[in-house]
């Protein structure tokens, strides 16, 4: 099957482009995720409830870190649908790269949480926040998140690649005392909260 090198943040959005299929051939697509958080939920929900072969797609859901690795695995067929960050696509069109959103997830909702020890928003400078990789919608994220905080990145507060895309690890690795603070999906800032491993959001 031919790649078109189309990366999304939603994989529905193919729903919307194919017709039900009764009994035709399936067609077979790789797709790709950056990470298991509460807004790849549509994926699976798409995937057990049968929407893909209902439209006429076998879908094989794949993990492939967001950024260059995901990046490389579009561009040289490993997959042909990738549920990427619009900054990391963006980019990497402005490089030339023949890539083009065709759905979304929907606006993040990342939270800031920081380590138990951190009281106050202030108490963060001279502090490492940590991101997952360099180039990451995470990484920009985070910085307009500390600069709308009057912070600024690298002076004020160090930012630190964890190369973790999952936001329960990374907060692992703040309670273990390597970061101070990290954004975090809702889902996984509520389990933290429900048992006091957060300080503030």
């Amino acid at each position: 099957m031919k790649s078109n090198c189309l990366t999304i943040a939603a994989i529905f959005a193919i729903l919307f482009l194919c017709r039900p299929a009764a009994a035709q051939k399936l067609e077979t697509l790789n797709a790709s995720y950056a990470s298991i958080t509460g807004s790849r939920i549509p994926l699976w929900i798409a995937q057990d409830a049968g929407l893909f072969e209902k439209y006429g797609l076998n879908v094989n859901l794949v993990v492939i870190a967001a950024g260059t690795a995901a990046i490389g695995a579009l561009t040289s067929g490993d997959v042909e649908i990738l549920g990427a960050p619009g900054s990391t696509t963006m980019v990497s069109a402005v490089r030339g790269l023949p890539l083009a959103i065709i759905g979304t997830f929907g606006p993040s909702a990342w939270k800031l949480a920081a380590h138990p020890s951190i009281t106050s928003v202030q108490e963060l400078r001279g502090k490492t926040v940590g991101v997952s990789r360099p180039g990451t919608t995470i990484e920009f994220a985070t910085r307009r998140a500390l600069v709308k905080l009057g912070f600024t990145p690298g002076k004020d507060v160090q930012i630190l690649a964890t190369g973790l895309a999952e936001s329960n690890k990374r907060i692992m690795v703040m309670l273990q005392g390597k970061i101070d603070a990290t954004l975090v999906s809702p889902d996984n800032l509520f389990e933290a909260e429900s048992v006091g491993q957060t300080r503030f959001s």
